[in-house]
């Protein structure tokens, strides 16, 4: 099932959709107004489905649904193998040291610096 919504996901960012309202009010004039209007988007802020990586826990309130790595690993079980590639170096598994999770400017969605 998740690898359906990834494969449906990536098919929408090939289509050229670059941001959707999030369905459960995540992205709104007053709450994360420019949540998807990045130039690199991530793929479930993309189509509106803050849900794939989050779980309500009240009213306009979200938490992570599983430690960052697990999720993060679920759509990119090629990322594990963090001895190759520019990860090499890395001495720590924190995908989101560099990586903003929903949106950047910077392609491979890098925080400014990396």
């Amino acid at each position: 099932m998740i690898r359906l919504l990834c494969i449906v996901i990536h098919a929408v960012l090939v289509l050229g959709i670059s941001s959707v309202q999030a369905k459960d009010s995540c992205v709104t004039d007053i709450c994360h107004v420019n949540m998807g209007r990045g130039e690199f988007v991530h793929g479930p802020v993309a189509v509106g489905e803050c849900t794939v990586c989050h779980k309500k826990t009240g009213k306009h309130k979200f938490a992570l649904s599983k430690k960052t790595e697990t999720l993060c690993y679920k759509c990119h079980p090629d990322r594990i193998d963090m001895n190759k590639g520019v990860h090499a170096s890395s001495k720590e598994v924190i995908c989101i040291k560099c990586h903003d999770p929903h949106q950047s400017q910077l392609k491979f969605q890098l925080k400014p610096g990396h």
